[in-house]
């Protein structure tokens, strides 16, 4: 499966059981990176609440909502992980999807997943619709 995190520049995720921030820009651009295999975009209903129409609208991303969707992710789907630490989920893991706020919240829960066995494939940096610049960088095994 091919995970994406959001995090912030001290690889924060979530605080006080919250999201740290969102934007519209990247959750549509989510969307466009799972749907351009028409595949299976899985989240849980927290992570499915920020999502509107909008955001799918064209992509062909097919979003998928389970609690327990780390489970039931195959090969190829995309997850999109905030309220649990991708760490947890290493042995799983094909490719990684990390975006970067460059700002920094505060934050009780944070990516711990090690990338030193990772290769850093892509990266490239945009402005979303709140955030002034997000850092988008791939990683493959």
């Amino acid at each position: 499966m091919i995970a994406m995190v959001c995090v912030d520049n001290q690889n924060g995720m979530m605080f006080n059981h919250r999201r740290q921030s969102q934007d519209r820009g990247l959750r549509r651009r989510m969307c466009e990176i799972a749907g351009n295999d028409d595949g299976k975009f899985w989240m849980n209903a927290y992570s499915r609440k920020m999502f509107t129409d909008s955001d799918t609208e064209g992509t062909h991303a097919q979003l998928c909502v389970a609690e327990d969707f780390m489970k039931q992710a195959a090969s190829g789907d995309f997850c999109l992980l905030e309220t649990e630490d991708p760490a947890d989920y290493a042995a799983n893991l094909e490719e990684l999807i990390l975006f970067s706020w460059n700002r920094d919240y505060p934050a009780d829960l944070h990516f711990t997943l090690d990338l030193s066995g990772w290769k850093q494939v892509e990266t490239a940096e945009y402005a979303g619709s709140s955030h002034e610049k997000i850092t988008e960088t791939h990683y493959i095994r």
